[in-house]
């Protein structure tokens, strides 16, 4: 049924006490192997629930514990930027399945944690293609939150001399299209309520609750349009 952000913490905190025995046993082998299943579920569709929830929930816990031999060794960096796409176009076609849904925030937590070491193409175009996706809204609204975290971390990259600028460029772009589709919401729902095509305007429920989703959590992020008018 998928992993909840509780179950890779609590994952978390036993790696890290295990870790304290044996810290290249436990952190750096274990990673290496999780990091070659993870591969696999990339590759292969037809791995069972149990292995792609449990080895991407094993991938964010580790990736969570600040060691830098965790971080700097084995980390493919190929799988870490299309995994989240691969998980969403699943998810896609099977809405109903959750812990597709779950194990897509686990990939763009591990997409944000090795954000740090990917190249600076490989960053600029997973930041891409990760807004793409956000000016579309077809992220559900779960996963939104950390699709804009892994967005910020990926600016790092992208722009190293200066983050907030990286940032500013795509929050702006994806505020207004949120703006955008709110405000064509309003006018076509007041449109269909008069003409009392109710069932029209419920057709649209599901891209505007995408839309209020991913306007909050950008604007968490700690800056407006209107930021970048006043400079």
């Amino acid at each position: 049924h998928g992993a909840s952000k509780g179950a890779a913490q609590a994952l978390e905190k036993a790696l890290t006490t295990l870790g304290r025995e044996d810290n290249d046993l436990i952190h750096a082998q274990l990673f290496k192997r999780a990091m070659s299943v993870a591969a696999r579920t990339v590759e292969d569709d037809h791995l069972p629930e149990w292995t792609v929830v449990g080895v991407w929930s094993l991938m964010e816990a580790l990736l969570q514990i600040r060691d830098a031999r965790v971080k700097g060794r084995a980390l493919d960096f190929e799988v870490c930027t299309t995994a989240w796409q691969v998980m969403l176009d699943r998810h896609s076609g099977m809405p109903s399945l959750g812990w597709l849904k779950s194990t897509l925030r686990s990939c763009l937590v591990v997409l944000a944690k090795s954000a740090s070491g990917m190249r600076r193409s490989d960053a600029e175009d997973c930041q891409n293609r990760l807004q793409q996706n956000l000016v579309d809204f077809s992220l559900p609204p779960d996963v939104v939150a950390s699709a804009v975290a892994a967005m910020s971390e990926l600016s790092g990259s992208v722009n190293p001399d200066d983050p907030s600028k990286a940032c500013k460029a795509w929050i702006r772009t994806v505020f207004l299209r949120c703006e955008d589709e709110i405000a064509s919401f309003v006018q076509d729902a007041s449109r269909r309520v008069a003409m009392n095509e109710f069932e029209r305007v419920q057709d649209r429920k599901p891209q505007i609750v995408r839309a209020l989703f991913t306007a909050g959590e950008v604007a968490a992020v700690g800056f407006r349009p209107e930021d970048d008018e006043k400079a």
